[in-house]
C-alpha cells in the first residue's frame, strides 16, 4: 500500500544570513532535511525490537538518540501548534496508517467513528502536533527543532499543552512563553498495556527574550511552507496506545 505523508515544514533554514560566513550549504533546501520526531516506545515499536530501546523512552526519529529514559521528563518549548487528521485503514481487522490529511474548516467535522469508502473500512482520527525547541538546546543556534505529536489515549496531553499556550496567549505571549515538562506514563485499557504522553509542568522561559527571535523565525518558515516526510517515521510515531471504545474525544482547544 501507498503511503502518503504531508505536514507543515519549514522552506528556508534558520541559520545565519551571512552566507560568506556558512560557505558549503548553499544548494540545501528545508526539503532536504530531516526534521525529527519525538517517539515514544511500546513494546511493539522497532527500535525495542532491535534492542536500541526500552518501552517508555523518548527517542529522536533522526538520529535514534533516546531523549528520555522511562521515569525521566523531556522539556520543551512549544513554537507551532497545529492540527492533521491521521487516515487508517483496517486490514486483517487492524487498522493501520495510511497518510496525513491536512486539518481545515472544511473538514473538521469529520466523522470519528469508521466507515465504508471504496469498499474499504476507513477511520479518521485527530492529532494535535507541537513544533518544539528542545530546552537543552535553546542556546545551541544551530539547534533544528523536533515534532512532537499527540491523538487517541495520548490527545489529552496535547489538549494540556495547547491550553498552556491558550494561557500565554491571554496575557499577550507566544506560545514559547512556557516551557513544558512531558514524560511517558503506563497505561492499560482493554486492547493493552502502553505508554503514552503526558504533560509533567509548565514554567516560563528561561531567557525567553533572548531566545524569542530564533524561535520566531522557525514559527514563520515552519508555516510557510510544506514538504514530504517519511512515512515509516510518522507511522512509527503513531503506534500510540490506542483508545478505549468509548465517545469520540472532543477536539477544541
Amino acid at each position: 500500500m501507498k503511503k502518503e505523508v504531508s505536514i507543515k515544514e519549514t522552506s528556508a533554514l534558520a541559520v545565519t544570513t551571512d552566507m560568506s560566513a556558512s560557505w558549503g550549504s548553499e544548494e540545501v533546501e528545508a526539503k532536504d532535511v530531516r526534521i525529527s520526531r519525538v517517539l515514544l516506545m511500546q513494546a511493539q515499536s522497532d527500535l525495542v525490537a532491535d534492542g536500541k530501546a526500552m518501552p517508555g523512552e523518548m527517542v529522536d526519529s533522526v538520529t535514534g538518540m533516546v531523549l528520555a529514559k522511562k521515569g525521566e521528563t523531556l522539556k520543551f518549548v512549544p513554537i507551532y501548534i497545529f492540527k492533521n487528521w491521521v487516515v487508517e485503514e483496517e486490514i486483517n481487522g487492524k487498522f493501520e496508517f495510511v497518510k496525513i490529511e491536512e486539518y481545515t474548516a472544511a473538514n473538521a467535522n469529520q466523522p470519528r467513528e469508521p466507515f465504508m469508502h471504496e469498499g474499504k473500512k476507513i477511520r479518521y482520527v485527530l492529532s494535535i502536533n507541537v513544533l518544539s525547541m528542545l530546552d537543552k538546546d535553546l542556546d545551541d543556534a544551530s539547534a533544528i527543532p523536533c515534532i512532537i505529536s499527540f491523538k487517541m489515549t495520548g490527545f489529552k496531553a496535547g489538549q494540556d499543552i495547547s491550553t498552556v499556550a491558550l494561557r500565554a496567549r491571554n496575557v499577550g505571549k507566544p506560545a514559547a512563553y512556557f516551557t513544558i515538562s512531558l514524560k511517558s506514563e503506563h497505561t492499560k485499557n482493554e486492547k493493552g498495556n502502553f505508554f503514552v504522553f503526558k504533560m509533567a509542568g509548565v514554567e516560563p522561559t528561561i531567557k525567553f527574550t533572548e531566545v524569542e527571535p530564533t524561535l520566531l523565525k522557525w514559527y514563520q518558515t515552519f508555516k510557510s511552507g510544506k514538504a514530504v516526510v517519511d512515512a515509516e517515521v510518522v507511522e512509527e510515531v503513531y503506534q500510540e496506545a490506542p483508545a478505549p471504545a468509548t465517545k469520540n474525544v472532543g477536539e477544541k482547544f
